[in-house]
């Protein structure tokens, strides 16, 4: 189960979800839960938006979605600005979307492991 505040990072090529710390000794990043605490690669953090997708998929800051009626994909971001969750294209544009689109919405990937889904098609 997820709460808006979890986080998720790559430990080891997967993932791991729960909560974000820090290692002061060991300078590193953490996800800790309830199953132990695992080492994490800093750019691929991401918080839980707390939505999901159409396939009830949960939805993190960096993954790639496929909305209807867009001809590109689209990263999910926080829009610092209007602090809100946001959309981003490859070419740095941005849009807040109310929430039911997401739901409409199908996460294909992240930008971390799948850059090349954000390419234009």
């Amino acid at each position: 189960m997820s709460s808006p505040g979890q986080f998720r990072g790559i430990h080891n090529g997967g993932w791991k979800k729960g909560y974000l710390s820090y290692d002061y000794k060991r300078s590193e990043y953490l996800i800790v839960n309830s199953q132990g605490s695992w080492p994490v690669l800093l750019e691929s953090v991401g918080q839980y938006t707390g939505l999901k997708d159409k396939n009830g998929v949960e939805i993190y800051e960096g993954d790639i979605l496929q909305i209807p009626g867009l001809c590109e994909s689209v990263a999910v971001g926080w829009e610092k600005h209007g602090l809100q969750w946001a959309v981003f294209t490859k070419k740095g544009y941005k849009c807040a979307l109310p929430g039911y689109v997401y739901e409409t919405s199908e996460v294909i990937g992240n930008r971390h492991q799948h850059p090349e889904l954000l390419e234009n098609k």
